[in-house]
C-alpha cells in the first residue's frame, strides 16, 4: 500500500506543480511531468485495486514489480543522460531508491506467496 500512496502524492505533485517541479529539476519541457503524472496515478490505482483485494492477484503484483524496475533502470538511463540539473538529478536519484525499495520488498512479498502457495499444494 505504501507504493501506491508514494506513487499517488507523486502524481498530484506533478500533476499540480509540474512548471515549478520543472524548472526546479532543470526539465525543459513541463509536459513530460504531466504525462508521467497521468502514468503515476493510473500505476497507483492499479496497486490500490490490488493491495485491497481480498486475495491479490500475483500477476498484477508482478507486473508492478516490473515496472518499478522497469522506473529504477529509467532513473538510470536519465542520470547517465545528465539532462537535469544537479539538483534534479538527485531528485531522481532518491526517488529511484524509493523506487528500488518498494519493488525488492514486494518481490519478497511475491515469493513468500509463491512459497506458501507451494507448501499448500504439496500438503494436500
Amino acid at each position: 500500500m505504501a507504493n501506491a500512496i508514494f506513487s499517488c502524492v507523486s502524481a498530484v505533485a506533478f500533476l499540480v506543480f509540474h512548471r515549478a517541479i520543472a524548472s526546479f529539476i532543470g526539465l525543459e519541457q513541463p509536459l513530460v511531468l504531466l504525462v508521467v503524472g497521468t502514468s503515476l496515478l493510473i500505476f497507483a490505482g492499479g496497486l490500490f485495486r490490488n493491495a485491497t483485494r481480498e486475495k491479490p492477484n500475483p500477476r498484477e503484483a508482478l507486473i508492478a514489480v516490473s515496472l518499478d524496475f522497469a522506473w529504477v533502470l529509467g532513473s538510470v538511463f536519465v542520470l547517465l543522460l545528465n539532462v537535469l540539473s544537479r539538483e534534479g538529478n538527485w531528485a531522481v536519484g532518491m526517488i529511484a531508491d524509493v523506487v528500488l525499495v518498494f519493488a525488492i520488498l514486494q518481490w519478497v512479498g511475491l515469493r513468500r506467496m509463491w512459497t506458501a502457495n507451494t507448501r499448500l499444494a504439496q500438503s494436500q
